[in-house]
């Protein structure tokens, strides 16, 4: 799904959010995405959202990206991190900031997202080796969207 600067993304289980340059052309320019996941599969509480970047194709003198509301705080990067990360919450806000003109043959984010439930699975849900549960569909369907490579 390519996503737009100031967009608002409600989540039903996982996307891959694709940000282009030509997005947010001019130098000054902010990029921020707002997600959320919503609670229509599972009951019991909010589900939090599970960020994994795929692909950060961004020079690292030339910008950033950062993530607000995850547990240890907000997250900046430049560069493909190792890690996943969990939201507070069922809401997570992505930002992307520029210092220099990039690129629009070169730079690029691609960002899994999936919507997890910690404990009890449903029957509809899959349980990971971590112990978050998502949706069955997401199950081996080639994204890490247990963010332990179980499903």
């Amino acid at each position: 799904m390519d996503s737009w600067c100031g967009d608002t993304v409600f989540l039903n289980d996982a996307d891959v959010l694709t940000l282009r340059p030509n997005m947010f052309p001019n130098k000054d320019d902010k990029c921020k995405v707002d997600v959320h996941g919503t609670s229509s599969l599972i009951k019991e509480k909010d589900p939090s959202l599970q960020i994994s970047f795929l692909k950060i194709n961004v020079p690292s003198d030339e910008g950033k990206a950062t993530i607000r509301n995850v547990e240890g705080g907000n997250v900046s990067m430049c560069g493909k991190p190792d890690s996943v990360y969990q939201s507070i919450g069922n809401t997570a806000l992505l930002k992307f900031e520029r210092t220099h003109s990039w690129s629009t043959h070169t730079a690029s984010f691609d960002i899994l997202i999936t919507k997890i439930n910690n404990g009890f699975c449903s029957n509809s849900e899959f349980m990971c080796n971590n112990g978050n549960c998502i949706s069955g569909i997401l199950k081996c369907d080639g994204n890490d969207s247990c963010g332990d490579n179980s499903g």
